[in-house]
């Protein structure tokens, strides 16, 4: 199906500007990297790598007549002198609207000359990184500082859900939109599949079923015709694009834009990543029924408001727990066919005999053939492997990391590892499978050992060998 004629002159660039953060909240999947290093090596952020003059050539290169930039990170506004000649340059193009996720850390006075009319802003809500009289206070300085501010962005993690009726309360009633977002399995919850009923309710007050249908469910999407890709572009801070979701990178600079299939084309991925403007164009989603546009937060600000008011304000508690449980239940569903497409473990697989004496058996995972890890001090890094109890089998009670005497995480949440169990034929070391993303402290240059602790249900507790850690710089 051919994308209507009203769209084919309009366009969005979803532009992963930098992973650069000031913020280090243990839900995130970003990599920070809070300072250019001594080195003077391009870090993970556009401006490293070209120049604001060449950024805005290249945006003039896309052809649309409506051109909608999404700025995202880590925090783009960190760099503020080039973000901000950034953002004089899009306001002098009329046909580019800007739209950036921002943590709202940033003095807006900076930005004070800055034409702001078409500059719309999603702002996360960190509990674990400001308070919440903080963060009232600062969107309102920048909403008096000229800001339009779409959403205020809240993840639904076990961090924040405790603040979370008062946070709502709060900001509704100074006149800002709350969107409530699921938290996926990431940063220091990698294997976090569960989410409680506390949660659950939470998500369903305040969203549409088809948002819950796609940030709770993940369906399968492989094949099913959507013109996401029709419209959008994805751009990483060295200037890689790529037509959104398909395969084949190339850099826009060298190359230009690639062009846009203009119909609506099969998805190539088994689920959808999550993000509402996705999803609502799947060509034949029956749970939505409105007219293909290009979806901003605006927009999803508006239909959701209107959801909450014409649905959600009228359900009782047993209807929203009503559907509270069938929800668990397509996801259960879900879950179970995903279960049956794993390989059997075979229950008379090889079993050699554990080493004598040693309470736990285990390994840190090798990434790319390396048997060792490389950062930079205060980098973040992912780290993931395998722990069973000789006694007690999988999972433990918790898997500590420490460096040194100081404990950088602790993983309480653990996932399936067929392999382990197979190799082993130990059925009772399938949920074995740990791993988690660490902020690391100040570190000098030079080798450190990453110590992997694991305590079993019964309380004993092992260490596997040092895992190491080189840090650069």
């Amino acid at each position: 199906m051919e994308l209507p004629e009203h769209l084919r002159d309009e366009v969005r660039v979803n532009w992963y500007m930098t992973q650069w953060c000031n913020y280090s909240c243990p839900y995130c999947p970003v990599l920070v990297f809070h300072k250019r290093t001594k080195s003077g090596q391009p870090q993970p952020h556009a401006f490293d790598y070209y120049p604001v003059e060449k950024w805005l050539d290249l945006f003039d290169g896309v052809k649309a007549s409506k051109l909608h930039v999404h700025i995202t990170g880590g925090e783009p506004f960190l760099d503020r002198q080039n973000f901000r000649d950034l953002l004089m340059g899009f306001a002098a193009r009329p046909h580019i609207s800007t739209y950036i996720s921002t943590n709202a850390a940033w003095d807006p006075t900076y930005f004070a000359d800055v034409d702001k009319t078409n500059i719309f802003l999603d702002v996360g809500f960190h509990p674990t990184q400001t308070s919440l009289d903080d963060l009232i206070k600062q969107v309102r300085r920048i909403r008096d500082g000229g800001f339009n501010i779409a959403i205020v962005n809240y993840v639904l993690s076990p961090e924040n859900t405790e603040i979370f009726d008062e946070a709502n309360a709060r900001l509704s009633a100074d006149g800002f939109f709350v969107q409530v977002s699921p938290m996926f399995p990431t940063g220091e919850h990698l294997s976090r599949d569960y989410r409680t009923d506390r949660e659950m309710e939470i998500l369903v007050r305040n969203n549409t079923r088809l948002d819950l249908h796609y940030k709770i469910i993940w369906p399968e999407m492989k094949k099913r015709l959507c013109f996401y890709p029709a419209l959008n572009y994805a751009l990483d801070w060295q200037g890689n694009v790529q037509v959104s979701c398909l395969e084949g990178s190339r850099n826009a600079f060298e190359s230009g834009f690639p062009e846009l299939p203009r119909e609506a084309v099969p998805c190539p991925q088994h689920t959808c990543i999550g993000c509402c403007e996705m999803y609502r164009a799947i060509e034949d989603e029956p749970l939505y029924s409105n007219p293909l546009k290009i979806f901003t937060h605006r927009d999803l600000a508006r239909e959701v408001s209107d959801y909450r008011k014409t649905v959600r304000a009228e359900m009782t508690g047993d209807q929203i727990r009503q559907e509270v449980m069938e929800l668990k239940s397509a996801l259960a569903e879900v879950r179970e066919q995903h279960d049956h497409k794993m390989p059997v473990i075979p229950v008379d697989g090889i079993k050699p005999a554990l080493p004598e004496g040693q309470p736990m058996i285990g390994y840190v995972d090798a990434v790319d053939s390396k048997f060792y890890m490389e950062a930079r001090s205060r980098d973040r890094i992912m780290v993931s492997g395998w722990l069973a109890s000789a006694m007690n089998g999988a999972p433990l009670r918790e898997v500590k990391l420490r460096l040194g005497d100081r404990q950088v995480a602790s993983v309480k949440e653990f996932y399936p590892r067929p392999d382990v169990a197979a190799h082993f034929g130990r059925q009772n070391w399938l949920m074995s499978g740990w791993r988690t993303m660490i902020y690391l402290p100040t570190l000098a240059p030079g080798e450190h050992g990453l110590i992997v602790e694991g305590v079993d249900s019964a309380g004993v507790s092992a260490e596997l060998p040092p895992w190491p850690l080189r840090i650069n710089e």
